[in-house]
């Protein structure tokens, strides 16, 4: 696939990745709600898909995770906004979660997905969390598993199962009684949480959606998002690879020289090119109405992209020598990051199981 910006994308490509190096620049565990609200005066919180154009609006969401990627950005872009947000507003017909829509677009409210549990893998049916019908709403109780970014977002979007034993969605303030989080930091240096829901009283206006097609485009939705900022991780090795390889000078002169080295670069910008094809196809994928053929198109691209990972993560560390294999060079850190997006939502060996049951039925 050949795939070209149009100007008023490139025009966004340029601003967005100034923004986030800008961002990156000053980063820390401490000032994530100010960067937020940034990013939200920036109107990057401002895409949601109700627009009638909503294949531009996949890509240029697309754009903003590749920036992510590209700048090492902690942000929760890809889970938060491109995943939880974004459903919120599809399944928003009745207008109950406006405001806080609203507030997310004002970088005033943050939503982490939580459909994992323990015990479940990448299994998207909630096995474990049960929603119970009450006079007032809902109850819910039940244990989520490696939410990212619980512990930074103001409300969770929950897996649930029904009385009727349908998976529906639910969204739950952090701050609920009964909701407990135990906090982790990920090998990526971001951080996540474990969820207990202990007779979580919800009013009934939180159900988001019913049934498993919500949580299957959900999931669709993070993955295009996710391999959209392992491209831009790919991306920048290969800038810092290409650089170092120019400048570097041993054996009387630049290593670049070494047709070898040469050769694992050429390798390294194939992998970087056939990613980046299919982490477009996967973008333009998202808004499919036909879930099987979106989730084939995005399974495809989440193996693809994770296979071009490893080998650009592998050759980065590989031709940065010695300094490759320190914690502090910055390669190190794109390559923990590329290995947790890899993780997420399902690993290469997951999809390819998904991809081949879809197509052969």
């Amino acid at each position: 696939m050949q795939f070209i910006l149009n100007e008023e994308q490139s025009l966004l490509n340029a601003s967005v990745s100034k923004l986030i190096e800008d961002l990156s620049a000053k980063q820390d565990k401490d000032n994530i709600s100010s960067q937020r609200k940034e990013m939200a005066e920036f109107g990057l919180f401002s895409l949601f898909s109700g627009s009638n154009e909503i294949d531009e609006i996949a890509v240029e969401t697309g754009i903003i995770s590749n920036a992510i990627g590209k700048q090492l950005h902690n942000s929760y872009y890809s889970f938060s906004f491109t995943g939880a947000a974004q459903i919120i507003s599809r399944y928003n017909s009745k207008g109950h979660h406006t405001d806080l829509l609203e507030a997310i677009g004002l970088g005033a409210a943050e939503v982490a997905p939580a459909i994992f549990e323990p015990g479940y893998r990448y299994d998207l049916h909630p096995n474990i969390t049960k929603a119970k019908k009450t006079a007032a709403g809902y109850q819910i109780d039940g244990r989520k598993s490696v939410v990212v970014g619980a512990d930074t977002s103001s409300h969770l979007l929950v897996s649930a199962i029904d009385e009727d034993g349908e998976p529906s969605l639910f969204v739950i303030p952090v701050s609920a009684n009964g909701v407990t989080l135990r906090k982790f930091e990920t090998l990526d240096q971001r951080s996540g949480a474990q969820i207990t829901l202990d007779g979580v009283s919800l009013p009934s206006t939180a159900l988001v959606a019913v049934g498993a097609g919500a949580l299957k485009e959900l999931n669709d939705r993070i993955n295009a998002a996710l391999c959209a900022e392992a491209v831009g991780i790919m991306e920048a090795l290969l800038e810092i690879c290409t650089e170092f390889l120019q400048t570097r000078n041993q054996f009387g002169g630049p290593i670049g020289r070494f047709q070898v080295l040469q050769h694992r670069l050429v390798d390294m910008n194939t992998a970087f090119e056939l990613a980046k094809s299919m982490g477009m196809a996967a973008a333009l994928a998202v808004n499919t109405s036909v879930d099987a053929e979106r989730s084939e198109v995005i399974s495809a691209a989440k193996v693809q992209v994770s296979e071009s990972a490893r080998l650009v993560g592998q050759h980065a560390i590989q031709l940065n020598g010695a300094m490759g294999m320190t914690a502090e060079y910055s390669v190190g850190r794109y390559v923990k990051r590329l290995i947790v997006l890899m993780a997420a939502y399902g690993d290469a060996d997951s999809h390819l199981d998904r991809f081949t049951e879809s197509v052969l039925g």
